[in-house]
């Protein structure tokens, strides 16, 4: 299993609101992306201005989330340092 699918299978073992197969597409595409598995430029597979495209496309934004956590656990992510938790 790649570090990609790792994390994919992380994220999405846990109990969380369903989610589409598209938002699950998107989620990989960027993980495998960002986390070097993939070289391509990543593509909507889907017609943009549909609920397909929409739901990809809000999967990919998680996987950025998700690629961003995994690369830089300890900087500053969205104006909050992990050191801030507990206060």
């Amino acid at each position: 299993m790649s570090r990609a699918e790792d994390i994919f299978e992380k994220a999405f073992s846990v109990p969380r609101d369903p989610r589409s197969a598209e938002y699950k597409s998107g989620v990989l595409a960027i993980l495998f992306f960002r986390l070097g598995d993939r070289k391509d430029r990543v593509r909507c597979p889907y017609e943009i201005g549909t609920a397909s495209a929409d739901a990809w496309c809000a999967g990919c934004d998680y996987g950025h989330r998700l690629a961003r956590e995994e690369l830089m656990p300890n900087k500053e992510i969205y104006g909050k340092r992990e050191e801030d938790n507990g206060k």
